[in-house]
């Protein structure tokens, strides 16, 4: 093709002064294209920058002269006449938008091009989409882009008022593809020479330092994102309902605010309140054009609310919305995978087709994958799947361990991980997954959901070791974790029969059992039989002469009648262990085949079954191997506390060193002091009349507060006035007092009124002194252990965080005299409260 050339440039005249004629169309154009893409962008890239401009003239000057032999007519053959650009944080940022206009837009395919298929594999180059475009009738506004398209700008109009060749190039592309563009594509590609073959190697290696770089951000901003919308595993159910509160407040000031109700409706869910998420996401599911995200939300909430009654209308009406969903993307995993589930257990074949589809889409991800092999072993009775899908099954693990680990998708990841590992026989791996996943649930939903995928397996489960553990745990930790009278009767009917029930208050001894660890157990007994001196109740343990069992038959040798011992034992016992039928009141028995988790589980499920709630039990931890390790974690998910003997090694370390439970409420790394033991041990309730406890509490706290001023800067938070005192801090001085009874009575000492017959005493001697701060230490010890402090270089309120957090005989003389002056002045400050000490004499060793 030429053009004509009658004249030199009269063709161009021509064409430029038709051009500037529709200028101003096409800056219209360029408006209302800025517009509807910033809208969009706003849901799916809200930090992408949005261009949009109508060509300048010399600019198309410039273009048809260069182009002048390859054109006839370029002010109707060009499509770049109004430009748009699109460049956001991410891959699938770009993702995102180029799917909204591609749904929205009429796309010229011929003239549109994908750049990055262009280059070698070797290039980044001048990277991204491009697509021509023309505003579809009929399309805008929406719910989400309320933009009214002119009439001039549409396909249709009148030809009089309508734009010719009213068509646009839009680009999208990532921030460092446009950096790359904007630097290099100029001076390397128009340079007008032969560029050096050094400079485009220098070219060619920024190129592939920016698109590795790409791939990297990309992928942490998406992980940073499903960070980001991952509630649960950061709050408490309590923290999630302040939470609901506050974004819907927000919400009343923007009520069409798609994302706002997103995240609530999420974080409902979260808490198990499903019709509560149901009422946030009907207004968005009844627009013109729901979000297929909404849609799926708003279905497994309407399942999850009527999962009771799936043959009625509102469980059906939420299938069919997802199944909408499905429809208008079929790739969206998440999507295929809630409808698979909304047909478990309907149609059951279905189901694993659904669930096969999800996990066809993403090979790695763990719970499409852990829901097909669900259904799959549900139906054909088998696991002759999982030795092929070995690999699929590692990766898929691998992936929900990265969930884990930066703590999005819990407790569901949890879950995954736990089931996948009994399918490649990882069966304690498995169980701290589980207890993990227990100790972290935020609603008994996902424990039903999680025991219902495991119940799936058991046509095969006796032949997956583990099985019964990971059931009898979930079990254990709805009766625990959300009490209820089914969950309660599900445990009652594991209960050993025949038997007693246990009686509070109740401790757990366990750890090293094994010829190893012997030695080590042996070093602690002394701490073990100081601790326990004075305890009353029930001491559970292993029910062999071994170990800690060993240890705890001395235990019970001690404490004569006021400990009664119970051992657990399998029905098994290997050659190796000697049961110790005198040392223990009574020895109960499970089915396993030698020692398992089957035994603590027992212990739990005897416990539960009783009344008894798990948080007034105390588990005391020495060394250990895979049995102890699983034992301490199962304690800690039913909210148990634990100590852990500092110093004993093995199982007792790699707990304490566990990012996943390190920090976990009622996990206490134990000093070797028997003060703290015996404190921990003693069960924590309240024996003054509550005023006169309030009273001795401030007056402990105002005495201490005078002497600290003294010594160190008046801003520690922990010499506030009362009024002002932080709670906890308050209770730490309640406890003081509570203590003071009970430590009284082991230097033969009783409180009493001040008007008591008898004589009351001042002050104590130098020896009753020294004992009663001891105790008073080991009583702050545990206090502040059980109050999530631990031992730190520095104090440090907000961290919870104490240099004086260890044993007596490792404390400062100047500190210590913190505690004797608590204990000197225990007679006066019962004496302002109306009390007075007496002596009654030492009770019988």
């Amino acid at each position: 093709m030429t053009a004509p050339k009658s004249s030199e440039h009269a063709w161009a005249l021509s064409q430029i002064a038709e051009f500037s004629s529709r200028r101003d169309g096409y800056a219209l154009f360029a408006e209302t294209l800025r517009a509807v893409l910033g809208h969009a962008a706003k849901r799916l890239a809200p930090e992408a920058i949005i261009q949009a401009r109508a060509k300048a003239i010399p600019s198309f000057a410039e273009k048809i002269e260069r182009k002048r032999t390859e054109l006839d007519d370029p002010v109707n053959e060009l499509t770049d006449l109004c430009g748009g650009r699109v460049i956001t944080l991410t891959q699938g940022e770009v993702r995102a938008m180029c799917d909204f206009i591609e749904s929205h837009f009429d796309i010229d395919w011929e003239n549109s091009v994908d750049v990055t298929e262009r280059h070698r594999p070797s290039e980044f180059g001048y990277r991204s989409l491009h697509y021509i475009v023309s505003f579809r009738p009929g399309v805008f506004p929406t719910r989400d882009v309320p933009v009214e398209i002119p009439e001039a700008l549409l396909p249709g109009a009148d030809t009089g008022s309508r734009l010719p060749n009213a068509r646009a190039e839009i680009q999208v592309r990532t921030l460092l593809e446009h950096a790359w563009a904007a630097i290099s594509h100029d001076r390397l590609y128009k340079a007008g020479f032969a560029v050096p073959a050094v400079i485009e190697r220098e070219f060619a290696t920024t190129a592939a330092l920016l698109e590795s770089a790409d791939r990297s951000f990309t992928g942490a901003i998406e992980r940073l994102s499903d960070f980001g919308s991952s509630h649960g595993v950061y709050q408490s159910p309590e923290d999630l309902r302040q939470e609901i509160d506050l974004l819907s407040f927000v919400q009343t000031q923007s009520p069409d605010d798609l994302g706002l109700a997103l995240r609530i409706a999420a974080l409902a869910s979260a808490l198990g309140e499903w019709d509560e998420a149901a009422q946030v996401l009907e207004p968005h599911a009844a627009c013109e054009r729901p979000e297929p995200k909404v849609l799926t939300s708003l279905g497994v909430a309407l399942c999850m609310q009527y999962a009771s009654a799936t043959v009625g209308d509102e469980y059906k009406r939420g299938r069919s919305l997802i199944e909408q969903a499905v429809a208008l993307d079929p790739g969206d995993a998440t999507a295929l995978e809630a409808l698979a589930r909304a047909w478990d257990y309907v149609d059951d074949e279905r189901a694993r087709d659904l669930h096969r589809r999800a996990y066809e889409h993403d090979p790695d991800d763990p719970y499409a994958l852990t829901a097909f092999l669900a259904s799959h072993i549900a139906l054909e009775r088998t696991l002759g799947v999982c030795a092929p899908m070995s690999p699929a099954i590692r990766a898929a693990i691998g992936r929900a361990d990265e969930h884990v680990a930066v703590g999005i998708n819990l407790p569901e990841a949890l879950y995954a991980g736990g089931l996948l590992r009994l399918l490649v026989g990882e069966p304690y791996e498995a169980l701290a997954a589980y207890a993990r996943a227990v100790a972290v649930a935020t609603s008994a939903d996902s424990l039903i959901g999680a025991l219902r995928m495991l119940d799936r397996l058991k046509n095969a489960g006796s032949r997956i070791e583990g099985f019964e553990w990971a059931r009898r745990l979930l079990l254990l930790g709805l009766a625990a974790r959300f009490p209820g009278a089914s969950h309660q009767a599900a445990v009652a009917q594991l209960a050993t029969p025949y038997v007693d029930a246990l009686r509070e208050p109740i401790a757990i001894l366990t750890g090293g059992t094994s010829a190893e660890s012997q030695a080590i157990v042996e070093a602690h007994r002394g701490l073990l039989l100081k601790g326990f001196d004075g305890f009353v109740g029930t001491l559970v343990s292993g029910g062999t002469s071994e170990g800690v069992s060993g240890l705890a038959g001395q235990l019970r040798a001690q404490g004569g009648t006021s400990v009664r011992l119970i051992g657990y034992l399998p029905r098994l016992v290997s050659s190796d262990a000697t049961v110790a039928s005198e040392s223990f009141d009574e020895l109960r028995r499970t089915g396993g085949e030698d020692f398992s988790p089957l035994e603590p589980l027992q212990t739990w499920v005897d416990i539960v079954a009783a009344g008894v709630d798990p948080a007034t039990v105390k588990v005391i931890g020495i060394n250990g191997g895979p049995i102890a390790a699983a034992e301490f974690r199962i304690a800690l998910a039913l909210g148990a506390s634990v100590a852990l003997i500092e110093g004993s090694g093995r199982a007792t370390a790699q707990l304490m060193a566990d990012p996943l439970w390190a920090d976990t409420a009622g996990l206490l790394p134990m000093p070797t002091d028997p003060a703290t033991l015996r404190a921990f041990l003693r069960p924590r309730e309240p024996i003054m009349a509550h005023n006169v406890r309030e009273l001795v509490a401030q007056r402990i706290h105002e005495v201490h507060s005078a002497e600290r001023r003294q010594q160190i800067a008046s801003g520690d938070p922990a010499l506030a006035p009362w009024d002002s005192l932080d709670e906890t801090l308050k209770d730490s001085n309640r406890a003081q007092a509570d203590d003071m009874a009970s430590k009284l009575e082991m230097v033969g000492c009783r409180i009493v009124p001040v008007d008591a017959p008898g004589d009351a005493i001042t002050e104590f001697t130098p020896d009753e002194i020294e004992t009663l701060a001891e105790i008073e230490h080991g009583r702050w010890n545990a206090e502040r252990l059980l109050s999530g402090w631990r031992w730190g270089g520095t104090k440090d309120v907000g961290a919870r965080r104490s240099p004086y957090i260890v044993s007596w005989d490792r404390l400062a003389d100047d500190v210590r005299e913190w505690d004797r002056n608590a204990v000197r002045a225990i007679p006066g400050r019962l004496s302002e409260v109306g009390l007075a000490v007496q002596r009654t004499g030492l009770p019988d060793a």
